[in-house]
């Protein structure tokens, strides 16, 4: 069989030459090819993406996070086919060309390294086997007459489970697969059909990297002829939709009428030439292979600066017979170059900081125009995310401008519990939330790292022997209240009632407070012996006088936030779920880049630490003169409020 190493460089060259002329016309109409009424690519094979497409005929701002960049992976020492022979995945560098599906070549457009992680041994009926990650992509069928079908190794694993026999697509290759079968390539002989996946057994954790190529299908081949898959992301599509005005007939977004003004943007000249500007116009070398037709790009004017093939401007042709404008700029660039024009879409791709987001939708402002955020959260909680996420989670009715999506395991069916529980058992605690729910992780900032689902316990009614306190935090836009009630026989702490309220006199709060108990002792805020700013008086004095039985508060930091970890930690501390405000700043409560903590919607937070520190040891049960003469009150004959929160 002939290969690559039996040709001289002049054959080589010309038959490279032929196969990407070949590429070239196929990729040029890229755009035609993305969500088809069916087949594996369909669109029913991606219903976020259609959500999020959908969510632009109501929302101006639409952010979709999800880990699109984590997994998908190959270990390290995997052979992936190029034309000129074979190539380790870690050795893959972006513009590489790769053998793809069809016969086909296509360039490497993205790099993704993913460092080390879990992976499975997936078993060949050739004998065979490839060690990748849970999430790497596969296309097969689930017998022989079935149709093309593209999943995950997780849900192979299912299909296996179930009794399945697996293809997938298989390239016959010579000499255990270390040359290229050049007569494959240029007659375009078909991929066989002839390996299935005999097991996929657990492995050891490998150093992996993810690469996705610029191939309508998303298929490369890699060692012993194996066709794998990656991924694609969907905002340079749409950006590519309004600025051409060619939207499919499917297409329930918003549309525009007209040529419109478009700023495209990455974090760096750099990336920005690497991602966005590739994926809207190609390689620099076949403008007019990216998602943008040739036939539609006018012009493009090169970006000044120190970055090689980078482009400053496109001009597409519109569907009105006018011309649109799509700029390539960089966070990098600063705030100050967001400043001035008006805009009618702006695509971010990858997080910005909050001063140029902020900028961003001044310049949408006066337009109607559109933001799209398409970025894996992984700096976590930041300013920017909690515009989206005010209270650390999506919100269930999305209203106003800003709409928010997110990938979630709940989102994959396809996940059995014990599949579920091996991916938890891998995860660091403070990530297990972050991947399994979509939620933004805090990382080493966090600081409470547990898990919320293993502090939250169902509202009960607190016993009247239990021992109760609480904790107060003084403030003129926020004073907040936490209670805790401690079981004597466990020796468990229960956090069951709050008050989070802002801008009221000192008598409002006081008579709140007082309603879940005045004979419930707390303790306060030291500042609170600060000047009110009504009549001058002690806030500490007028709390104390308006009959609420108060100490000073222990307000150590770091001795606090190590007391109340070790609680939450060792499960001696719950709370109960009705305290909305207070998961709202657990969920981001966190530390700076410098260690620092942020001291923003912390207010619950001080609560709890002045509780622990010195709320418990104030703590007592309900008097029986209390008990008593509350059940004789007409009060609590007629009484609305729950029994459970105070309510």
């Amino acid at each position: 069989m002939m290969d690559l190493s039996h040709l001289d460089r002049d054959r080589k060259e010309q038959y490279l030459k032929l196969l990407q002329a070949k590429n070239i016309r196929i990729k040029q109409n890229k755009i035609t090819q993305y969500y088809p009424d069916d087949g594996p690519l369909s669109r029913d094979c991606y219903p976020k993406h259609m959500q999020f497409f959908a969510a632009g005929a109501d929302f101006s701002e639409r952010c979709i996070m999800a880990a699109n960049r984590i997994g998908k992976a190959l270990k390290h020492g995997t052979k992936v086919a190029t034309p000129y022979g074979w190539k380790k995945i870690e050795d893959i560098t972006l513009g590489d060309s790769l053998i793809v599906n069809n016969s086909d070549i296509a360039p490497v457009k993205a790099i993704y390294p993913q460092g080390i992680k879990p992976t499975f041994e997936i078993k060949f009926s050739i004998g065979k086997s490839i060690i990748c990650c849970a999430d790497h992509l596969w296309k097969y069928k689930k017998t022989p007459t079935d149709h093309w079908q593209i999943d995950n190794t997780q849900k192979l694993i299912s299909l296996i489970q179930e009794g399945f026999q697996i293809i997938i697509p298989y390239w016959p290759l010579d000499n255990e697969g270390m040359h290229l079968p050049l007569a494959h390539i240029l007659t375009g002989t078909k991929i066989s059909e002839n390996c299935s996946i005999l097991d996929i057994v657990p492995s050891e954790d490998f150093e992996c990297t993810c690469i996705e190529v610029d191939h309508p299908e998303h298929l490369f081949v890699i060692e012993h002829g194996i066709v794998t898959h990656n991924s694609e992301g969907i905002g340079a599509y749409e950006t590519t939709l309004h600025a051409t005005g060619r939207y499919p007939a499917w297409w329930t977004g918003k549309r525009f009428t007209k040529p419109v003004s478009i700023w495209a943007c990455g974090t760096t000249s750099t990336t920005a030439r690497d991602i966005v500007q590739y994926k809207l116009i190609g390689n620099p070398e076949e403008y007019g292979t990216g998602l943008i037709p040739e036939k539609y790009i006018i012009k493009t004017s090169p970006k000044a600066g120190g970055v090689a093939n980078a482009i400053d401007m496109i001009l597409v042709k519109h569907i009105s017979g006018g011309i649109s404008r799509i700029k390539i700029k960089s966070y990098a660039e600063g705030r100050k170059s967001f400043e001035g024009t008006e805009q009618d879409l702006i695509w971010l791709d990858e997080e910005c900081p909050l001063p140029i987001y902020t900028e961003c939708i001044t310049r949408t402002m006066t337009t109607n125009g559109l933001i799209m955020l398409t970025f894996t959260p992984l700096e976590g909680l930041t300013d920017t995310v909690l515009q989206f996420m005010p209270n650390g989670k999506i919100e269930d009715n999305q209203e106003g401008s800003k709409f928010l999506i997110q990938a979630t395991w709940d989102d994959a069916p396809h996940l059995t519990k014990e599949q579920k529980d091996k991916l938890w058992a891998a995860l660091p605690p403070h990530q297990r939330d972050a991947r399994s729910k979509g939620v933004p992780q805090l990382g080493s900032g966090a600081i409470y790292p547990i898990l919320e689902s293993n502090i939250t316990v169902a509202d009960f009614a607190i016993p009247d022997h239990w021992l109760r306190c609480y904790a107060l935090d003084v403030g003129w836009k926020k004073t907040a209240t936490v209670w805790a009630a401690t079981d004597p026989t466990s020796n468990i702490t229960y956090l069951y009632s709050e008050y989070y309220q802002g801008q009221q006199l000192p008598l409002i709060h006081a008579d709140a407070i007082k309603a879940r108990g005045n004979w419930i002792p707390g303790v306060v805020d030291s500042a609170a012996h600060g000047r009110s700013q009504d009549d001058g008086k002690q806030l500490f004095e007028q709390y104390f006088g308006l009959g609420l039985d108060l100490e000073n508060a222990n307000k150590s930091v770091e001795a606090g936030l190590y007391a109340v970890w070790q609680m939450l930690s060792t499960n001696r501390l719950k709370v109960f779920g009705s305290l909305v405000n207070w998961f709202s700043e657990f969920r981001i409560y966190r530390r700076d880049e410098n260690g620092q903590i942020v001291k923003d919607r912390d207010h619950l937070m001080d609560c709890t630490r002045y509780l622990i520190m010195s709320g418990l040891k104030r703590a007592i049960a309900k008097p029986y003169w209390e008990f008593q003469a509350w059940e004789e009150s007409e009060l609590y004959n007629h009484q609305e409020a729950s029994l459970v929160t105070g309510y």
